[in-house]
């Protein structure tokens, strides 16, 4: 750890503010007044902005600005300083211990009614340098597997000193262009210092970094920069590290969806008429009030939970009103809509890459404790239905041995992917709710329906496996013969012990329900 570093002080007062300098030692002193000028009159509002300026004679200088928006937040500034404030300190102590490490020249606070408001960073300017991710769109092979290789050491001598950086992705390193081995790490103000690093700490700081420059990367390369920075066998590293990323990648995404409705990405809002709509920006407002005010065009479902039809006014799109019953649903409903669930698992199950149709809208009528919803979706119905597509497919005399052991194939990698690859489980899992696009011949696309129930994340147990299974089974018209079943299980199930178990209570739990599937005319019930 860096030992304490001692400043210099200087407070000006200019008009109602008033503006404490702290300087490293060799910083001279002549700047501050450019420096007072320019941030006299600096307006800025939003928390976190960064520029560069540049003094005649002294050079330029990169600026980090932390600025409150509110009176509120000046206080808040006096029991809680922005993290920059932290890095600032951090970055002091460690002044000259690596040259990867810009250290910074000043920090400059503005206080207001004795209330600290705004905080800047003053680092020196580093010249003839670019972004990671900017050098990695222009460099070629070679370029890129050195440069990556200088990445990871750099970032090996920063666990070393014992620091963990929590933010390391390509927007955070600056690569010299005179000198493609020499880089910068920047941006420490989520860091921490301790005096060793764990091996957990480590990984989930080259796993963050690995997701964000993955498209760069392949496995090959990453293997090569494991075995850089640990410099002996790495299988175990390697395997402890692809189960951090693919818990980093799932952690990352539920913070994203989290955010998923407001402008910044994309989402509008419109109240009216006691409901609350919120919809995707190229959604118009005209749009909405002509889903929900026109009467149902084509109802395809109209039980006591929810009723579902089709629209059509420019664009096909699919709308589930959600009733609400029984004291235990209300009580359910009370934090979350059945609307607003499918919302954020519909774009989770997008942004995962797994083909489902797009959530447009989705509205809330009343308050806490009583919530009527409807969700807006894509229509896809010009997509058969998996059950629909097997009892025409299946007899038909022109859908060869090949192409049915093809879609089998095909049907259980989709479902293998969903949920042993991704952590997945649909709790309705019947082929009502999977659609299939047919792309050309032996090749088919999936798609997944019903997005109440799905849970991310989290390991599919062997029970739910078994249900899911169970589920498909029951559902499938007779027509899918045993033989294409039990293909299905090999195919998706590989580990042979597993499989033998899997299989046997599968058969066991489905002999005892008849098969129940839709059809054109309706439901069909067929007997094993």
């Amino acid at each position: 750890m860096g030992k304490k570093i001692k400043f210099k002080k200087k407070v000006i007062k200019k008009g109602n503010s008033s503006f404490i300098f702290l300087l490293l030692h060799e910083t001279d002193e002549s700047i501050i007044n450019s420096f007072l000028d320019l941030l006299s009159s600096f307006s800025k509002k939003g928390n976190r902005s960064s520029f560069i300026y540049k003094i005649p004679k002294k050079g330029e200088f990169f600026i980090k600005s932390y600025t409150s928006p509110c009176f509120f937040n000046g206080i808040k500034n006096i029991f809680y300083p922005p993290r920059g404030i932290k890095e600032f300190f951090l970055l002091s102590s460690l002044k000259n211990k690596r040259d990867f490490i810009i250290s910074p020249t000043m920090l400059i606070i503005r206080k207001r009614m004795k209330l600290p408001f705004d905080y800047w960073i003053v680092f020196p300017f580093a010249k003839d340098t670019i972004t990671f991710s900017d050098f990695l769109k222009v460099s070629n092979v070679k370029q890129k597997r050195d440069a990556l290789l200088s990445l990871i050491m750099i970032v090996k001598s920063m666990h070393d000193m014992g620091i963990f950086h929590a933010d390391l992705h390509p927007e955070n390193f600056l690569i010299d262009l005179n000198n493609n081995e020499r880089l910068y790490i920047v941006d420490f103000h989520r860091a921490k210092i301790k005096d060793k690093l764990n091996d957990n700490l480590r990984l989930k700081d080259i796993a963050r970094l690995a997701i964000s420059i993955e498209e760069y990367l392949n496995l090959y390369e990453l293997a090569h920069m494991v075995s850089a920075y640990y410099g002996k066998k790495i299988d175990n590293q390697l395997k402890q590290l692809l189960l951090m990323i693919k818990r980093e990648k799932e952690i990352l995404l539920k913070r994203h969806l989290k955010r998923f409705l407001s402008p910044k990405y994309g989402v509008n809002f419109l109240r009216e008429n006691k409901w609350r709509f919120f919809y995707l920006d190229n959604i118009s407002v005209g749009d909405v009030r002509n889903w929900i005010e026109k009467e149902p065009e084509n109802l395809i479902k109209d039980d006591k939970k929810t009723k579902i039809y089709l629209k059509s006014n420019g664009k096909d799109v699919c709308i589930k009103r959600f009733k609400l019953i029984g004291f235990f649903r209300f009580f359910k409903m009370i934090l979350n809509s059945r609307a607003k669930k499918n919302w954020f698992n519909g774009w989770g199950l997008i942004k995962r890459g797994v083909n489902a149709p797009s959530p447009l809208a989705f509205g809330e009528k009343g308050k806490l404790l009583s919530k009527e919803s409807i969700f807006i979706m894509e229509d896809l119905s010009h997509f058969p239905k998996l059950d629909h597509y097997i009892a025409k497919k299946f007899q038909s005399k022109g859908f060869t041995l090949k192409e049915k052991r093809d879609f089998v194939k095909s049907f259980a990698f989709f479902m293998k992917r969903l949920i042993f690859c991704l952590d997945i489980y649909h709790a309705d899992l019947k082929t009502c709710n999977i659609l299939v696009e047919e792309k050309k011949e032996g090749d088919w696309k999936f798609w997944l329906l019903d997005f109440d129930r799905i849970r991310f994340g989290k390991k599919v147990s062997k029970r739910r496996v078994i249900k899911n299974l169970v589920q498909l089974n029951n559902s499938t018209p007779r027509v899918f013969s045993l033989t294409n079943r039990i293909r299905f299980i090999k195919y998706m199930i590989k580990e042979k012990t597993y499989l033998k178990e899997i299989f046997q209570k599968v058969k066991k739990i489905s002999i005892e329900k008849p098969i129940i599937y839709t059809s054109p005319k309706g439901d069909v019930i067929e007997r094993w």
